[in-house]
């Protein structure tokens, strides 16, 4: 005799969720900086603040309310043409972005990296007391011990996407460190995207079948293991698993009717973002292809003269210090005309300018100037 008794739970009942008022300027003080970038910002540095818990919120309810003209509402019967038509633009759109050359495709790269390093995330929290001993939870606790190396950290999904990146000559900090968004040069649509992951993963209990969904969705369409050209970290049987036994407890669960259209939701959500991501980074590709030595040089500047520091306070452009007064160069036209124009570009008898023997030397000390940055410079 079978006693064996199946936890049959797809969504837990819906409760409303109750803030104290401090909550609400935290959020707001957020909100009004206008900038993705400040959200991915706010949840990498905070986890367990009420303030964070509010905009997680407000965060995951705006994009899943949210309406996509170009999908119509998904049923369980279309899902499985819906993923292999994405995945099939998805990987035409790998075919075109690899054609680019090796410097421009580290650029694209670098733009996707803040995406490929912390997917997953949104399995971190999904089980818990709240949510246990639901199959579906075993069965994404169980992916999710497999994306963490299976106990192995150096194994992870995460880990092994770093060491690709690094292996293609693309240095990447921690993802969480603070000024990663402006190292990456990530776009606001990059950082929205990544705000929606972290801001879904602070609350699995309560969106159980909006992390199925967008689970499902990510790893069938494998757009990051395609572009890194890394092997799919879970079998796609394993994915097909997860999503029969999910809707066939649908069938059974007391809200199964409603998990399911909120599941499905959520593919949807996932495959439009990824799908806009994709055709940002063929514009990106588009922008770069058609760049200028001087657009370059500009590129440049914007990323270095942030950095200027105590050692560079005798560096004068137009008798303005680097050091003291650099958002009076910030306009990299007036900055490039003014160092044009100044004695760092003067050409010496020994047939160089001084500029050019500085940065030379490359490392931190001269601004990180590799030599692939340096040929702009000398080619502007």
């Amino acid at each position: 005799m079978n006693t064996t008794i199946r936890d049959c739970t797809t969504a837990l009942p819906y409760l409303q969720f109750h803030f104290s008022p401090e909550a609400k300027p935290v959020l707001d003080a957020w909100l009004e900086q206008g900038s993705a970038k400040t959200l991915y910002k706010a949840f990498a540095s905070d986890i367990e603040s009420e303030g964070q818990q509010l905009l997680a919120l407000q965060l995951t309810e705006t994009l899943l309310a949210s309406t996509t003209a170009d999908f119509p509402p998904l049923t369980a019967v279309e899902l499985p043409a819906f993923i292999a038509t994405a995945k099939t633009t998805l990987f035409k759109r790998v075919e075109r972005l690899s054609q680019a050359n090796d410097d421009d495709r580290k650029q694209l790269l670098r733009q996707r990296a803040l995406l490929a390093l912390i997917a997953g995330c949104w399995l971190d929290y999904v089980s818990q007391p709240a949510t246990e001993p639901a199959e579906v939870v075993c069965l994404l606790g169980g992916q999710n011990f497999a994306l963490k190396g299976h106990g192995e950290i150096a194994n992870s999904q995460q880990r092994l996407r770093y060491r690709q990146f690094a292996a293609m000559g693309i240095a990447i900090p921690e993802v969480y460190t603070s000024g990663i968004t402006e190292c990456l040069g990530s776009v606001e649509l990059t950082a929205w995207q990544a705000s929606f992951w972290l801001a879904l993963s602070r609350l699995p209990a309560s969106h159980l079948p909006e992390v199925v969904g967008l689970h499902y969705a990510y790893y069938c369409l494998g757009f990051d293991d395609a572009l890194l050209g890394l092997p799919a970290p879970i079998a796609q049987v394993q994915l097909d698993t997860l999503m029969a036994t999910f809707l066939r407890h649908c069938q059974q669960d007391e809200q199964g009717a409603v998990s399911e259209k909120r599941m499905l939701n959520a593919v949807v959500r996932a495959v439009d973002l990824e799908l806009a991501n994709s055709e940002m980074l063929l514009a990106l590709q588009s922008q770069l292809a058609q760049r200028t030595p001087d657009d370059r040089m500009a590129e440049i500047v914007r990323r270095h003269l942030p950095l200027a520091g105590k050692h560079h306070k005798r560096i004068r452009l137009e008798k303005c210090s680097l050091a003291e007064c650099p958002e009076q160069l910030s306009d990299t036209e007036t900055f490039l005309r003014a160092l044009r124009a100044s004695p760092y570009f003067r050409q010496l008898p020994s047939g160089e300018c001084s500029f050019q023997k500085a940065i030379r030397f490359g490392g931190s000390m001269f601004g990180i100037f590799s030599p692939k940055k340096r040929q702009p410079w000398l080619a502007g």
